[in-house]
């Protein structure tokens, strides 16, 4: 009657329904997620958590969206059902909360005495809890070209991102003044000697 081809005003609709219900069914699978956290409480604000590797902070809890806040100091909003589906380490629920450095030193250092000094670090360190067991200098891997010694300390989970960066900094200060190497990945390449044509 209105010279519009019905089968392609049907195909409209059901594209736009589609649409409209796939953005409905994300909406309440997030809001779904919302759900869970209020009931399980995995983590509330503030809370130190790590899902995927990721270390962040729970900023706000909201009906669709979680906010972060991490470590390097960014704004991320993170839909609810993708975290709520995910494996969630909350490490805040402890008093404490362990902080790793690791750092590689030459197969030439003494490793005796590089533990030695990096534990002063650790005893100097105005954030790391002094008489926590597991507290060390440990070695961690035997790498080609260096050894890894694991730095370790515990802290309160507020002080984690503090704790990190201070260890790293005074740690690589340090072996600098012990003149203890930080070796890095080399590689020699050799040239084979150009032919030469008579």
């Amino acid at each position: 009657m209105f010279g519009v081809q019905t089968t392609s005003f049907v195909a409209l609709l059901w594209a736009a329904g589609l649409a409209v219900w796939l953005a409905l069914q994300w909406s309440l699978s997030n809001f779904a997620g919302w759900l869970l956290i209020l009931l399980f409480k995995p983590y509330k604000i503030w809370d130190l958590v790590e899902i995927q590797s990721i270390k962040w902070h729970v900023a706000e809890i909201g009906i669709l969206n979680t906010v972060i806040t991490t470590l390097e100091n960014n704004t991320a909003i993170l839909p609810n059902w993708p975290i709520i589906n995910n494996n969630i380490l909350n490490l805040t629920t402890k008093d404490t909360i362990r902080v790793d450095v690791s750092v590689g030193v030459s197969y030439d250092a003494d490793i005796d005495h590089t533990k030695t000094i990096l534990k002063q670090v650790i005893k100097e360190n105005n954030f790391a809890i002094k008489d926590k067991p597991g507290t060390g200098v440990y070695v961690n891997k035997l790498w080609d070209s260096s050894v890894e010694l694991l730095v370790r300390a515990y802290t309160k989970p507020s002080l984690y991102r503090d704790t990190y960066f201070d260890l790293t900094e005074q740690t690589k200060k340090a072996l600098d003044l012990a003149q203890i190497e930080i070796p890095f990945p080399q590689r020699v390449v050799h040239t084979a000697p150009a032919n030469k044509t008579k």
